[in-house]
């Protein structure tokens, strides 16, 4: 995240450092595998998954102290200094305890081998962040995640291209602390941006999306944030075009 213009930033990485090499742990960057340098674990046990992954998880606080050591001692004398390394070794540490506990979550799942790769190549240090864990989790570079997350946005325009599953996430989002954001946004009809109260969709019983209303698209990425919606009464969606299946859809959240 740029403090100037708070753009969100692409994801910093780099490659496991980590292959199992007859029955070995290799400390070096698994190179020449088919899946482009991640982890190879071939037929091992849960112990050894479990070694791999600590010492996987370990390895950015080891570059960390590396260059601690590498730095003239007199530095460290400097309140600035010393604060803002030691601000960083525990956001590390923040980051390093959420990402192993992912990475252990998604071994359990058995999940897609793209968002198990898009986690273990993300530094430990970005996990620190909840907006990074959320782009993680929705592959979604649309939303932007660290001011959201951050309490830096006023307004949030869900794009009509999300998934199901990224327009789930980002209500997730929201629903953890709806004081975030004023309000969310939603093209409409004519492209349009309808203005809609969240704090109504994940609580209220009544909703009202107004305007020209919404296409089947635009409903499709309001539909997760009303599904939990248990106090809902009343929902207008005067004007809106939204077609037979999102129509059974709709019936289904409700």
């Amino acid at each position: 995240l740029d403090a100037d213009d708070g753009q969100q930033q692409g994801p910093a990485q780099r490659p496991p450092r980590l292959a199992w090499v007859d029955g070995n742990v290799d400390a070096q960057t698994a190179s020449g595998g088919s899946d482009g340098g991640d982890l190879l674990l071939r037929g091992k046990s849960d112990d050894d998954f479990r070694r791999a992954e600590i010492e996987e998880a370990i390895a950015d606080f080891r570059e960390l102290w590396k260059e601690a050591q590498e730095r003239d001692p007199k530095e460290f004398n400097d309140d600035d200094f010393w604060s803002n390394q030691m601000a960083m070794a525990l956001s590390l540490k923040r980051g390093t305890v959420r990402k192993f506990k992912e990475v252990r979550r998604m071994r359990r799942l058995s999940v897609s081998n793209e968002l198990s790769n898009r986690v273990r190549l993300a530094a430990s240090l970005d996990w620190a962040r909840d907006g990074y864990i959320y782009y993680l989790r929705s592959g979604s570079e649309e939303i932007p995640w660290y001011a959201l997350t951050e309490g830096k946005l006023s307004n949030l325009e869900l794009p009509k291209t999300l998934s199901a599953e990224q327009a789930d996430i980002v209500w997730e989002c929201i629903s953890s602390n709806p004081s975030l954001i004023r309000l969310v946004q939603i093209r409409g009809l004519g492209d349009k941006l309808l203005e809609i109260d969240h704090n109504s969709v994940l609580s209220g019983d009544f909703v009202r999306v107004g305007g020209e209303g919404l296409d089947r698209r635009g409903l499709r990425v309001l539909l997760p944030g009303i599904r939990n919606n248990l106090s809902l009464t009343d929902l207008d969606l005067t004007g809106s075009v939204i077609g037979a299946e999102a129509g059974r859809e709709l019936a289904e959240a409700l």
